[in-house]
């Protein structure tokens, strides 16, 4: 779910290196959704076992993985694509939007990017 301009919350950033005197206060917000990499894409079509293989293989051109409304991936490959998730070092955002998942499957996929 994306979050409204409206309520897009401040954090106070740590002020460990700035003298005590100092009243200044920095502070970063919740990016906008018209930051978001994956507004810019479209769903991503390339065949799982492609994708699972580039997954595997830390491909630096897969940073942002969009498969909204991907139904008909299978259990099996959603598993695979799952544990490969928890070895890549190079995939930053990942949309799996109107896909079907099962509670289970989510599960596992949380399960996969906290490892």
């Amino acid at each position: 779910p994306s979050i409204p301009d409206e309520a897009a919350v401040s954090y106070p950033t740590d002020d460990v290196d700035k003298p005590a005197s100092s009243n200044h206060t920095s502070q970063s917000t919740i990016p906008k959704d018209d930051e978001n990499p994956l507004d810019e894409i479209s769903t991503d079509r390339t065949p799982i076992k492609k994708l699972i293989k580039k997954l595997d293989n830390d491909d630096p051109s897969l940073t942002v993985l969009k498969l909204d409304g991907r139904k008909k991936i299978k259990k099996a490959d959603w598993e695979s694509l799952f544990e490969s998730l928890e070895q890549n070092a190079t995939l930053t955002h990942l949309s799996v939007s109107r896909c079907d998942i099962s509670d289970e499957m989510a599960v596992s996929l949380v399960l996969a990017l906290v490892e």
